[in-house]
């Protein structure tokens, strides 16, 4: 008979061992096998179970199908893991390489913004320090006073030349977005069926300007892009320009003014403070006090000692091909021509017509505007965006910095010889 322990080991023995045939369910060489029952010896029989169940699985096929699948289901592991690691170091270069773009960007766009708070928060503290020397009471400024902020600020009122500077994408403070004078016409002509929700472009006003029909599309332009491809001036109806020369002193005297007054503001003035220190918008008559503080001097190349009033000149030019000549004949001509500034509106034709400024290949036809080519500022205009000679000498007076005289030219004049020591004798 056979032990009850060996009852449970019984199913075991259909394992082939040492690779023997196997033949109806049973061994052939049935020497491998051990009938605990007949032998008596228990002890015998679980040792030779036990080679024989331990064995086998080393060279069945059904553990190399085993092995097989486990090695496929660790390699489709590892694929599935390796993918979110791929896609992670993907997205994290994207990341790295869209923040820096991003901060080259916000560095060029906000360098000069950045510039022009720190220097408005110097003429901030500046003002406060200078206005803690005058008493702080509500009587109003006395002209000795006002003086004293001015010769305070002297440095800052008393530089020459001051240039507009370049407008690089928006980016300059010391220019404004105003509406260009055409849009209010294409509304007037265009009515309902233009509402400036949709923005105006820079063909548009053109069209209309000229008197033709404004065609919307089709036409296979880009509408915001010059004849020589580069970027309007007028965007959605709208130019940037410079601001006017408005420096903090006149501001601060302006507020104090206003500030120990009983007179309220007038809330429909502008804020800018030079033309609230002359005059308050034409509501009092100028001091001469006041008109003596505005304005530059430069020393005297000529005779130490003495000042020189720099001069402002003011010139529009509408395709005029003698532009380039009137501003040389400005400077050689002129006995002082260091104390010179010339700013030209220049409105030509981007790409057709010859451009006021004058290139360096032609300095020996025009020596004495390359020599002074600090002191000269040109606003360029599209030719087919002008709106008559009342714009354009609007924006020439917003290129004004500080000179002293101001006066305004055609782009076609000759200048006479000594013509800045004249004209100041004559005023």
């Amino acid at each position: 008979m056979v032990g009850e322990g060996d009852k449970a080991r019984t199913p075991r023995k259909r394992i082939q061992n040492d690779g023997a045939p196997m033949k109806n369910g049973r061994h052939a060489d049935s020497s491998h096998l051990h009938d605990n029952g007949v032998n008596g010896s228990t002890n015998g029989g679980d040792a030779a179970v036990d080679n024989c169940a331990f064995a086998p699985y080393k060279a069945t096929n059904g553990s190399g199908r085993v092995r097989s699948r486990r090695r496929k289901w660790i390699e489709n592991r590892r694929k599935k893991k390796s993918l979110p690691l791929i896609l992670g170091i993907c997205l994290g270069c994207f990341f790295i390489v869209f923040s820096f773009v991003m901060w080259r960007i916000y560095s060029k766009l906000s360098a000069s913004q950045i510039a022009s708070s720190s220097i408005n928060s110097i003429n901030d503290r500046e003002n406060e320090r200078i206005l803690s020397k005058i008493p702080n009471t509500n009587s109003p400024l006395t002209e000795e006073q006002e003086q004293e902020i001015l010769q305070a600020a002297r440095d800052e009122l008393n530089q020459f030349p001051i240039s507009i500077g370049a407008d690089d994408n928006g980016a300059n403070s010391d220019w404004e977005t105003i509406q260009h004078p055409g849009t209010e016409a294409l509304k007037y002509f265009t009515g309902d069926s233009h509402p400036m929700k949709k923005r105006a472009t820079a063909s548009e006003l053109a069209r209309l300007l000229s008197g033709k029909k404004v065609i919307r599309g089709g036409n296979g332009n880009n509408d915001n892009k010059n004849g020589d491809g580069s970027d309007s001036s007028v965007e959605g109806g709208h130019m940037r320009v410079p601001k006017f020369w408005d420096p903090a002193p006149y501001r601060m005297i302006a507020d104090e003014r206003e500030r120990r007054s009983a007179v309220p503001p007038s809330g429909d003035l502008p804020r800018d403070g030079v033309r609230r220190y002359l005059g308050n918008f034409g509501s009092r008559l100028v001091t001469p006090a006041e008109a003596k503080s505005i304005g530059s001097r430069i020393p005297n190349s000529k005779n130490d000692g003495e000042l020189l009033e720099t001069i402002f000149v003011a010139v529009a030019s509408y395709r005029d091909w003698q532009c380039s000549s009137t501003v040389e004949s400005a400077f050689s001509r002129a006995s002082h021509p260091e104390r010179i500034r010339v700013a030209v509106v220049d409105q030509i034709r981007l790409g057709k017509d010859k451009p006021c400024s004058v290139p360096p290949d032609e300095c020996d036809k025009f020596p004495a505007t390359c020599k002074h080519r600090s002191q000269i500022d040109y606003f360029t205009v599209e030719s087919e965006l002008s709106v008559g000679p009342v714009f354009a000498r609007h924006l020439g007076h917003r290129l004004y910095r500080g000179e002293y005289f101001a006066i305004q030219s055609d782009a076609h004049v000759s200048f006479v010889l000594g013509w800045d020591d004249e004209i100041i004798e004559q005023w």
